[in-house]
């Protein structure tokens, strides 16, 4: 085939459906090739363009696998108009993009609009290879390629999907207003919430009236109340619903109104109760030939019914108080004495006199236990008795016309539930409603340091005095602004350094010091120090010593802030520091401590430093109030730097040659530029953490926030709980669990599950209120 010009038209093919986070988009303006062996065997030559992408190899080799993404156009005749219109090819990515990736880019020869295969490298006239670091970006990159016989000119550029952002598209940002978030996403991703919404995903609600200190705002204007209380402001308690004729002051209380009493101010009428009749059958015999006679298998299975109402005159007394099955047995006395018990439930008081009805059936099959055929009984007995609440079992034997049955029974209350009827209730508890046990009788015991008819009451020995309220055993909630045991020591203005207080936030200076925060003064509590030490002195002054056998000096250097270095002396204003006396030989004065001069707050960085050199006649003197015994003093003005080098220095005088150097350090737990940032390691209730050499807080293991006072729970507490220690979840009332995830049944629920706290959801083949109503099926 001759020589021949191809320009191709490009059209987007689409992804494959898979989720992606962002595309690469590569646009194919121009392609010409001089390839002699293309389209050779076809009248009419039709090509296709592929791209790959490759996160992890270079471009050394001759091919590169097309192991992160693909993606191919439409087949397309050779005309060359249509390039310039084609849409681009997009290759989609998922997660983040790596930013730095191999791009292949092939022509593909076709001898058939229905096939592109990419197996038989023969059929591909050209490929580039390059690898490059794509930024994420809106805008188009040009790039040309020249073969050795193909030139190709072609855009590209990686951008974000909808609702990804990001340098790397890793951000995900969706609008939302549904129970997980309450948001819009601006340019960059980040979420804005709608109004009336807070939060880091905008789902704590609003509710600007708010929900006082028992509930939490669920929804704009909306109060989620604390379990037992209820209200557009959580404020008005939930009566127990077991309380007939009274009213509350707190959650579950039941405080009786006039002329009713008893726990649930109920007196005179049945009360809610829960316990259980449970029946043991030891032995069973029976001569009735009808037994299993179609079956070689025999089984059997017994039933127990409960009537409050009917006497034993009917032949067969109705289940309408509560009934239990045994599971299917075979006929032998060991199966039979090695059952458990039937176990029938009761609501309401137990009534005492009851109807207790014991029947045998025979079943052809363990899993029919079904009671609809009469000729499927083989025996029955009914009693009426008087049965007490005990734990021990009463033994018993019927004899019947063809069978014989001993069992024994008795009647017990459930875990809770006390009195001579079950009728008493006490669950123990150690939560903001009370803090008690239940003796055997089913009264409330106060946990130590609790009181009250509910044990709620807490209890500090040593009280709270007028500015606090006993909150738990021996701890005061103080008021704002005070603290200690009893809430009578004031709290101290935190700026305030050499003072105290007689009410909150107050500062009374000290002795000796002024100012709004008691800073001013001698001996201020220092957050850095300036250090200047002298390493030698010598001086030509003829009036040193004149008067003395022993010649003596010190050295007095003095910080100011304000001034400038015009005047002869400087008033020594923020701070001053004096050497010890020493004698005027080199060796005296090189040896000689630092002078240390303290400062208190921020460093000014530029200061005036002054140095003086002073005579005295005695070792105990270092006055300086006459000027004439000033040997000699240097004055300037110098921009300091914190920092522990210390900087050289000579001072030449006219009579006198001093050397020395200096330094600014903060202090011990100051930090900055200006020693004016404070960092103490801590590891107390406000807060867990050490410091780095910059005076950042670093927080111990398990610990956040800007205080590391947030503790972290690595599973997570829900939306039920509060992580209130590394690893312990603190749940709200009504869920359990290590996540607080768990919701806790109502105690009374007896065949049911739940959703959310204290729901009682039958299981199938039970109903009533408590799910203690049916059998199970």
């Amino acid at each position: 085939m001759a020589q021949f010009l191809s320009t191709y038209f490009l059209v987007l093919i689409s992804a494959q459906l898979v989720k992606s986070s962002g595309v690469f988009e590569l646009k194919v303006h121009s392609f010409t090739t001089n390839n002699s062996s293309v389209c050779k065997q076809s009248r009419e030559c039709k090509g296709f363009f592929r791209v790959c992408l490759n996160y992890t190899q270079d471009v050394l080799s001759y091919r590169l696998a097309c192991s992160d993404g693909t993606g191919l156009t439409e087949t397309f005749s050779t005309d060359q108009s249509s390039i310039s219109t084609s849409a681009p090819i997009t290759v989609p990515f998922n997660l983040k993009w790596p930013g730095t990736v191999s791009v292949i880019i092939e022509a593909w020869n076709t001898e058939s609009s229905n096939n592109q295969s990419t197996e038989n490298l023969n059929s591909m006239i050209s490929h580039f290879a390059t690898q490059r670091n794509l930024t994420i970006g809106e805008k188009w990159s040009q790039d040309v390629h020249l073969g050795e016989q193909s030139k190709l000119r072609f855009s590209y550029r990686v951008v974000c999907v909808e609702f990804f952002y990001g340098d790397d598209c890793s951000d995900f940002c969706l609008p939302r207003d549904d129970p997980f978030g309450h948001f819009n996403c601006d340019g960059a991703g980040n979420r804005i919430c709608l109004p009336e919404w807070k939060g880091k995903y905008c789902a704590e609600a609003i509710c600007s009236s708010g929900c006082g200190k028992k509930g939490q705002c669920e929804a704009p204007g909306q109060c989620h109340c604390l379990y037992g209380w209820k209200g557009p402001r959580c404020d008005e308690c939930k009566l127990d619903r077991r309380c007939m004729h009274g009213t509350c002051t707190y959650p579950w209380q039941c405080t009786c109104d006039v002329g009713w009493h008893g726990p649930w101010c109920d007196k005179g009428q049945n009360v809610k109760s829960s316990g259980v009749f449970e029946l043991k059958v030891h032995s069973f015999t029976t001569t009735n030939s009808s037994v299993c006679k179609q079956s070689r298998e025999c089984k059997g299975f017994f039933r127990v019914c409960l009537n409050y109402t009917q006497d034993v005159l009917s032949y067969r007394l109705g289940c309408s108080d509560g009934t239990g099955l045994t599971e299917t047995f075979s006929t032998d006395q060991s199966s039979i004495s090695t059952g458990a018990p039937i176990t029938v439930p009761f609501n309401l008081k137990w009534p005492g006199t009851v109807s207790v009805i014991i029947e045998a059936w025979n079943t052809e099959s363990s899993n029919n236990q079904s009671t609809e055929n009469l000729n499927s009984m083989i025996s029955h007995f009914a009693t009426q008795r008087n049965l007490t609440i005990g734990e021990k079992w009463s033994q018993d034997v019927h004899l019947g016309e063809q069978s014989k049955l001993r069992f024994s029974y008795r009647v017990v209350c459930v875990e809770f539930f006390y009195g001579d009827d079950c009728s008493d209730f006490c669950l123990p508890r150690d939560d903001p409603f009370g803090h008690f046990n239940c003796d055997a009788a089913g009264n409330r015991i106060c946990l130590p340091e609790w009181k009250g008819k509910y044990c709620a009451e807490a209890i500090c020995s040593s009280g709270c005095g007028k500015n606090g309220q006993c909150k738990a055993p021996g701890q005061c909630h103080c008021l704002y602004g005070w603290k200690g045991p009893r809430c009578d020591e004031c709290k101290l203005d935190r700026r305030c350094m050499h003072g105290t207080c007689t009410y909150p936030w107050q500062c009374t200076c000290d002795v000796g010091w002024h100012g709004p925060w008691c800073d001013k003064g001698q001996n201020v509590k220092s957050s850095g120090v300036f250090e200047l030490k002298v390493h030698s002195f010598t001086t030509t002054n003829s009036s040193v010593c004149k008067q003395s056998r022993e010649c003596k000096g010190f050295f007095r250097v003095c910080l100011n802030y304000t001034q400038d270095v015009l005047s002869y002396r400087l008033a020594c204003s923020d701070g001053t520091g004096l050497t010890e006396t020493f004698s005027t030989d080199q060796s005296s004065i090189s040896t000689g401590a630092p002078i240390t001069v303290p400062f208190n707050l921020k460093w000014p960085g530029t200061v005036s430093v002054i140095i003086e050199a002073w005579n005295t006649e005695s070792s105990n003197n270092q006055s300086t109030e006459n000027l004439n015994s000033m040997i000699s003093h240097f004055a300037t003005q110098r921009n300091l730097t914190i920092g522990e080098k210390w900087s050289q220095d000579v001072h030449l005088g006219e009579q006198s040659k001093l050397r020395f150097s200096y330094r600014v350090v903060c202090v011990e737990f100051f930090y900055g530029d200006d020693c004016s940032d404070f960092c103490l390691p801590r590891d107390d209730p406000f807060g867990h953490f050490n410091c780095d050499s910059a005076g950042n807080r670093i927080c111990l293991p398990e610990w956040k926030g800007k205080y590391c006072a947030e503790a972290i729970c690595s599973s997570g507490c829900g939306k039920n709980g509060q992580c209130e220690a590394p690893g312990q979840c603190h749940c709200l009332y009504g869920w359990k669990g290590p996540r607080c995830d768990e919701c806790k049944l109502d105690r009374r629920c007896m065949h049911g599950t739940c959703t959310y706290p204290w729901q009682c959801t039958c299981d199938v083949g039970w109903h009533g209120p408590w799910c203690d109503k049916g059998q199970n099926v």
